[in-house]
């Protein structure tokens, strides 16, 4: 019987990433409806494409629904405070440890 469980390079393939990267905007739209984003994040100036309105309702349910729903969010939300012009942010090989332990457990 094959395992559904996929494998940390399956998961984190060039696909999954992909995936993530597509529903980089449909994320930001739905923080953007849900109001679902940190408080202390500072605003930022807009960007010069706006990535489109909010999600309506029916948007919102169709993607809480998505399998990549929560990792989606994640990324976003990581995102957004990348753009505070300025910050000193440690190498992206500190995040080893923590990038290799959340894929262990997802």
């Amino acid at each position: 019987m094959a395992s559904t469980a996929r494998t940390r390079s399956e998961r984190y393939s060039a696909t999954a990433s992909a995936r993530l990267v597509e529903l980089h905007v449909v994320a930001k739209r739905y923080l953007a409806a849900t109001r679902d984003r940190p408080p202390s994040l500072p605003r930022q100036p807009a960007p010069p494409a706006r990535p489109g309105r909010p999600h309506d309702r029916a948007e919102i349910a169709e993607f809480r629904t998505d399998p990549d729903f929560t990792a989606a969010l994640t990324l976003r939300r990581a995102d957004d405070p990348a753009k505070v012009v300025g910050l000193r942010v440690a190498s992206v090989e500190s995040w080893r440890p923590v990038i290799e332990r959340v894929a262990d457990t997802h």
